[in-house]
């Protein structure tokens, strides 16, 4: 009895043996297949560990589509460029390092007006950046005349009246929902999700309020609210320093959450960082009209900050939209297009080669009332 129950045991002992031999074996297959495919990764795709959450985008959705864009075509989007869009012969520009030089500029800020409450701007910035033009575009809009609008793709994706994601370049945007006007309406999440606190009337983007982003944008007052002499858009301040948030973000339908840059009492609330960015900015004036507020040159953001406030603007609060090469700033009114984008961005596109709008989850747009 006791022989038998040796040799069980040895077979035993064999079978795990056998068996440990087998998953190691296996394991080792699959560790060295993640690695080729982790190395194959690396080779087609920047490096994520140096994009922000709200920077990564999904490089599939980016790639060269087979039709060419007509140039002519007011929603042209832009060229392509090689390093987004898996060009193997594109060779990755050099970095670029910012240098700034303090100048004398016409102060007198002109504006082209495209109908009353409608008007654009463009002026030399006082402080020269040896990358791009070093110019400040801006267009202000009087809320008695004309409407913001909130568009998401993850709304359209639940109206299941999308093509693909649903994402789209700026120019798209404005094309498909007939909007004089695109911007980026906030930073994003790889699922399209606002950085921040995001909603539309009835459809919440992103439920959650972001700590440190102290700025809401709020518009579209709600029909009970239009009696209490409340402005129709208005930057809020998220500490209360100038009124209770909490309270009155309850008169608005559209919500926007994201980092405050000026607060309720003109303070440049920046510090100052060795960090750039192309940049989009949406402002509040003391006459309570909207501006949205471009650059193409990188600057870090207490220079931009204090720029705009000295500059003739009249501005009263700015809260931060977009940096970097998904910077989109399109404006096509009758026969005047204003299409510009932005590239620079510290750690993550250190030069001046975008010159493609890039495709954006959420944008502000501007409609005729």
């Amino acid at each position: 009895m006791q022989h038998f129950i040796l040799i069980f045991a040895t077979k035993i002992r064999l079978f795990v043996l056998v068996f440990i031999s087998i998953m190691i074996c296996f394991s080792c297959t699959v560790s060295s297949s993640q690695t080729e495919k982790q190395k194959e990764n690396s080779n087609n795709q920047s490096d994520s560990i140096l994009i922000p959450t709200s920077k990564i985008i999904d490089l599939d959705s980016t790639k060269t589509d087979s039709k060419k864009e007509d140039k002519n075509d007011p929603y042209y989007d832009g060229e392509k460029a090689g390093w987004i869009y898996g060009d193997s012969n594109y060779q990755e520009p050099k970095e670029v390092i910012p240098t700034f030089t303090p100048r004398k500029v016409e102060t007198k800020i002109v504006w082209k007006v495209f109908e009353e409450g409608l008007e654009y701007a463009e002026f030399d910035a006082p402080i020269k950046s040896n990358i791009a033009d070093s110019k400040i575009s801006v267009l202000r809009i009087d809320m008695k005349f004309f409407k913001l609008d909130l568009i998401s793709s993850l709304e359209k994706i639940s109206e299941k009246s999308f093509e693909k994601k649903g994402t789209k370049t700026a120019p798209k945007w404005a094309k498909a929902e007939k909007l004089i006007t695109a911007f980026n309406a906030s930073m994003f999440q790889m699922d399209g999700m606002s950085a921040g606190y995001m909603k539309d009337f009835e459809f919440v983007n992103n439920p959650n309020f972001t700590e440190k982003y102290n700025s809401i944008a709020a518009f579209n007052l709600k029909e009970e609210a239009k009696n209490k002499n409340l402005p129709e858009f208005q930057i809020i301040d998220m500490d209360n320093s100038c009124g209770n948030w909490q309270e009155t973000i309850k008169n608005y339908n559209t919500l926007i959450q994201n980092l405050r840059l000026v607060d309720c009492r003109q303070k440049n609330r920046w510090g100052n960082q060795k960090r750039y960015w192309s940049m989009v900015v949406l402002a509040e004036d003391m006459n309570s009209n909207v501006l949205f507020i471009h650059t193409r040159s990188p600057y870090n953001v207490q220079t931009y900050n204090d720029m705009l406030l000295k500059s003739e603007l009249n501005i009263k609060k700015i809260m931060y939209l977009e940096g970097g090469p998904e910077t989109s700033f399109f404006i096509k009114y009758g026969d005047s297009v204003i299409s510009k984008q932005g590239s620079y961005e510290t750690n993550f596109n250190l030069n001046d080669n975008n010159h493609h709008f890039w495709e954006i989850p959420n944008v502000l747009g501007v409609r005729k009332k």
